[in-house]
């Protein structure tokens, strides 16, 4: 989602990065959980199940269609990081170089 002229008026802006599994074509769960030990014993998370064997098959042609190589993303030539400032870029840099990886 092209994002950078909100982004640029400098008001708040709030997302809910969530995740969706469907299962079996026949439930699907929706919410914030990543399978990790973080989201499990640490994070607050949520998530609901929904048993709808259509709405399961309609949000499997959704994640299909968005999977399709048409919409892929090519960090080559769509890098976000490319409109960061230097400041920002090398605070990045950085932290890639700590060793947190384990506590993520």
């Amino acid at each position: 989602i092209d994002r950078y002229e909100e982004l640029e008026k400098e008001v708040p802006i709030f997302a809910l990065h969530a995740k969706t599994l469907v299962i079996d074509g026949e439930q699907l769960f929706i919410g914030t959980f990543n399978l990790d030990p973080r989201s499990t014993n640490l994070n607050t998370e949520i998530g609901v199940l929904i048993r709808s064997e259509k709405l399961a098959r309609q949000v499997e042609g959704a994640i299909e269609r968005d999977m399709l190589p048409g919409n892929s993303w090519n960090p080559r030539t769509e890098n976000p990081n490319r409109k960061a400032s230097l400041w920002k870029r090398l605070r990045l840099q950085f932290w890639e170089l700590m060793p947190i990886e384990e506590l993520l």
